[in-house]
């Protein structure tokens, strides 16, 4: 019934701007004046006529004017005549146009006329007053049926600052979201079709809501809110409309201010009241113009005046009489000189002494300058029972006050009896409170221990104190000032009084640095103990599957992941499984062939570069493509780490983590080892792929010495037979036919014979060079005098037709195979000898010894060697001469490097154009010398 009531009022409110509340009566009265003046005059029917369609048009909605119009003119007008006619039409559009113009103006004087109601002094004396106001105007403008004010009290929760009519929403506690989409969008919300919208308001669908205008009022991220404008009824909110209600939006944002501060003063000015009032000090304020005052209960009753509104006054005599019975008047008297000669100077306990009674009152005084309320705060502490506690323990306050300033502990003083705390230094220096942070009683310091620590400190500490103990030790979290939490080592310890616990004094230790430094340790040692554990398994084997597959079960241990697997990533874009350990219950992926689609190019690049992908929910990630979270979830995983694996700077493959049960979020520690983990697995692929690529070489290389081996079996028996038969026919032809036949037959036969014995000399090198690796004999200690003695006596033709001088020193004894360290010593002599100059060749053999060889030497005057041809002459068949000038097949050097080498030395020469000098190095067993 109210509500049928409210509608009918609405639909006869004339304060609606399209029913024209200030123009109406001018127009009204405009249309009246003219007719009257008409009928007197005798002006023509079809002017009056025009006059009132003028007025119909203007004032009613055009459908009403124009059928009221249409019924009116056959009346009054028989037959109107063309002109008569075109003067209506014309009246028609005027009427109308007029009538658009002034809906517009009504919309800017109902906006400028509520902007001004707003800022009005006896409308804005309180917020609520200046709400209501807002709101009758809002819903009487815009004709709604009802007008709600909200603020956000917090993220679930706002509170109704008023309503219109009262019985709107049933409770004054309400939602945000009502209007988070207004606040989000920071713009005026219309739903025309409430019902219609996503998700209605069930409250507001309930009271019949069909219409509704949001209202977003912001003026910070803390204050915020909205008006709702409600309508009963579908409504068309016309541009005008949305343009009053968005022009009055920054305007009514500062109410919500308004309401806001008022609120927060109030508030603060009841908890200072009952401060003040609370307080064991004495407080008074002075006016700095004299004018007020306030005083509290405390201080009224130190200096026997009505507590609340004084007197500067009374104040003044008040103090004189309390001054006029102190026993320390001289002192007080330069304490009132120094205060008038400084008006504006800060007193610090000021303290008055009297003996009748005993009381030693201490004042301190402050100027407020504030902008409002200038003056000065004067605080009267009544201090004789802590001056008389200060008296008896001076000596050990002393040594205290010493201990607690020397200390890097923040130490405490507890007075139980009064329940109040000193602090020193320390609580700033090691939680940065300051001196006026700092509470005063156990409370403050209670309630910055941490809430799962809190019951547990206060049951130890109570318990001690109760059951008469004196010592008490706690360790527990204490939040500083910045919002952290330390972990403190606390001591206390209880003083006693005939049996009554009076006082406690402990101390508090800063243990933070230290534990997260054992933390740290610890996590480190583990780290690294993990490491090395998972790191020597993959070492101690350079199999391909078994490296992965340590790898996987190790990782699976350390991360206690539901399944670990090690996805190889195959050049065609697809993928599988190769290792994996998985717990009982859960799916094996192993084996099974992952298209292209799950890890496409773009993410090779990324994991090729670095990237690591860590989801806790992949469900809840975004981030992930829907096509590989129903991949993944057939294979139950929730949540997963993967890390690529990197082998010789290519994408190997990837080492993943999976966690099936449960959500799970991956620490930093986790992802970090999973990642240097994986840095193994590649370099352990990295090895075993070296490893396999060196047993291929030597194996090729194993086959080409079986294939040389063999060929020096060929060379030694099947083709050695066949030239010697050669050999000796030709050598028998030459013995029967030397000169029977023509001299060119002789000389024929003489290239023949020469060839094959040649062809021989030169199998049998080959065979020599082919036998040093493979035919030696095992080392043994070798006496290289006797050596060198033994190469001479084979090179001894030789050395008499050259006339060659041999000299070398006394010889080491060295580990070595002697038959080929004769070869070596013979062919460098008998080298020395062949390639001699016009002198007779003077051969020296030197040796010295380095570090951990022999360096020995053959230095001859001979032909020298050119820069240029020093490797090559170790080079198998490599000649620098040709046969007619010096014979030999050009394998002796070569076989002197063979030797060299396999007894673990290096020969080279030292070309010259005077003689040449070989050098050699054999390793110095130290044994055998």
């Amino acid at each position: 019934m109210s509500r049928r009531l409210t509608r009918r009022w609405h639909f006869v409110s004339l304060r609606h701007p399209d029913r024209l509340p200030t123009a109406t009566p001018f127009v009204l009265a405009l249309a009246i004046a003219l007719l009257a003046i008409g009928a007197l005059s005798g002006v023509p029917l079809i002017f009056q006529l025009a006059l009132i369609t003028f007025g119909f048009l203007t004032l009613l909605p055009w459908p009403i004017a124009a059928a009221s119009i249409l019924v009116a003119i056959p009346w009054l007008l028989d037959r109107p005549s063309l002109r008569e006619a075109e003067i209506l039409g014309l009246v028609v559009l005027l009427g109308l146009g007029t009538r658009q113009w002034l809906r517009w103006q009504e919309w800017q004087w109902a906006a400028q006329g509520t902007i001004a109601s707003l800022l009005q002094p006896e409308t804005a004396q309180t917020p609520q007053q200046s709400i209501a106001q807002a709101l009758v105007a809002l819903r009487e403008t815009t004709d709604a049926d009802a007008a709600i004010a909200l603020r956000q009290l917090d993220s679930v929760t706002a509170e109704t600052l008023l309503s219109l009519p009262e019985t709107v929403l049933p409770s004054r506690l309400t939602t945000p979201a009502l209007f988070a989409e207004a606040i989000e969008q920071n713009a005026c919300l219309f739903h025309p079709n409430y019902p219609a919208i996503p998700n209605p308001a069930s409250t507001l669908l309930a009271q019949g809501v069909k219409s509704l205008v949001v209202i977003p009022l912001r003026q910070s991220e803390q204050v915020q809110g909205a008006i709702l404008l409600l309508w009963y009824r579908p409504v068309r909110f016309s541009q005008r409309l949305q343009q009053y209600v968005n022009s009055l939006r920054s305007s009514l944002s500062n109410l919500l201010r308004f309401q806001d501060v008022t609120l927060c003063l109030e508030k603060l000015q009841a908890r200072l009241i009952a401060t003040l009032e609370t307080i064991p000090q004495g407080i008074v304020f002075l006016d700095e113009n004299g004018e007020q005052g306030w005083i509290n209960q405390t201080a009224a009753m130190q200096l026997n005046l009505p507590q609340g509104a004084i007197a500067p006054a009374a104040f003044a005599q008040a103090m004189t009489a309390l001054r006029m019975r102190a026993d320390n008047q001289e002192e007080i008297a330069a304490q009132a000189a120094q205060f008038f000669s400084q008006p504006q100077v800060e007193i610090r306990d000021w303290q008055w002494c009297f003996s009748q009674p005993t009381q030693v009152l201490s004042l301190s005084s402050t100027p407020i300058h504030l902008r409002q309320v200038p003056g000065r705060l004067w605080v009267l502490d009544d201090i004789t029972e802590r001056k008389q506690a200060e008296t008896a323990l001076h000596q050990s306050e002393e040594r205290f006050q010493l201990i607690a300033r020397t200390t890097n502990d923040a130490v405490w003083d507890w007075d139980l009896l009064n329940d109040r705390v000193w602090w020193n230094e320390g609580i700033e220096t090691l939680f940065g409170y300051s001196e006026a942070d700092v509470g005063a009683n156990s409370a403050w310091w209670i309630s910055h221990i941490h809430p799962d620590d809190r019951s547990r400190v206060v049951s130890s500490i109570q318990a001690i104190i109760q059951q008469g103990g004196q010592a008490w030790v706690g360790e527990y979290r204490y939040r500083c000032a910045d919002g952290s939490y330390a972990n403190v080592l606390d001591r206390g310890y209880v003083m006693h009084q005939e049996g009554k616990p009076i006082r406690m004094l402990g101390g508090m230790t800063d243990m933070t640095d230290r534990i997260q430094a054992q933390e740290e340790l610890q996590r480190h040692f583990r780290k690294s103990q993990l490491f090395a554990e998972v790191t020597l398994k993959i070492r101690q084997s350079l199999q391909f599957q078994d490296i992965l597959q340590t790898a996987v079960t190790e990782v699976q241990k350390i991360l206690n992941a539901d399944r670990v697997l090690v996805y190889r990533l195959w050049p065609d874009g697809t993928g599988s499984g190769v290792a994996e350990a998985v717990l009982p219950g859960f799916s094996s992926v192993l084996g099974q062939t992952f298209p292209n689609e799950v890890f496409p190019e773009h993410y090779r690049q990324l994991y090729l570069q670095g990237r690591v992908q860590s989801l806790a929910d992949i469900q809840q990630d975004s981030g992930i493509a829907p096509c590989l979270v129903e991949f993944v979830q057939q294979f139950q995983v929730k949540a997963k780490l993967v890390v690529p694996i990197v082998a010789k700077a290519e994408l190997w493959g990837l080492l993943i983590a999976h966690q099936c049960d449960r959500p799970r979020q991956w620490t930093s520690f986790e992802i970090e080892l999973l990642k240097q983990l994986a840095d193994q697995i590649g370099i352990a692929l990295t090895q075993a792929q070296l490893l396999e690529q060196e047993t291929r070489q030597r194996q090729d290389l194993l086959r080409s010495n079986i294939e040389l081996q063999q060929f020096a079996y060929i060379a030694s028996h099947d083709l050695q037979e066949p030239l010697r038969m050669v050999t000796s026919y030709l050598q028998l032809l030459q013995r029967r036919y030397r000169g029977k036949l023509d001299a060119d037959a002789d000389d024929f036969i003489g290239f023949a014979v020469d060839g094959a014995v040649r062809m021989k000399t030169l199998i049998n090198d080959l065979l020599m060079y082919s036998r040093v690796g493979t035919h030696g004999k095992l080392f043994e200690a070798t006496d290289l005098n006797v050596v060198v003695e033994q190469a001479i006596a084979n090179l001894k033709i030789a050395i008499e037709e050259s006339g060659a001088t041999i000299t070398y020193p006394t010889l080491p004894r060295v580990f070595a195979d002697a038959s080929q360290m004769i070869q070596l010593f013979q062919n460098l002599i008998s080298n020395a000898i062949k390639f001699r100059g016009d002198d007779p060749p003077v051969i020296d053999i030197a040796v010295d010894r380095q570090e951990q060889e022999w360096l020995f030497s053959v230095r001859d005057n001979g032909i020298g060697i050119e820069p240029q041809y020093a490797e090559r002459i170790f080079v198998i068949f490599q000649r620098l001469h040709s046969r007619s000038d010096y014979a030999g097949t050009g394998i002796g050097l070569s076989v002197c490097k063979k030797i060299v080498e396999r007894h673990g030395g290096k020969i080279w020469v030292e070309p010259s154009s005077q003689g040449s000098t070989f050098r050699f190095t054999l390793p110095d067993s130290g044994e055998a010398s």
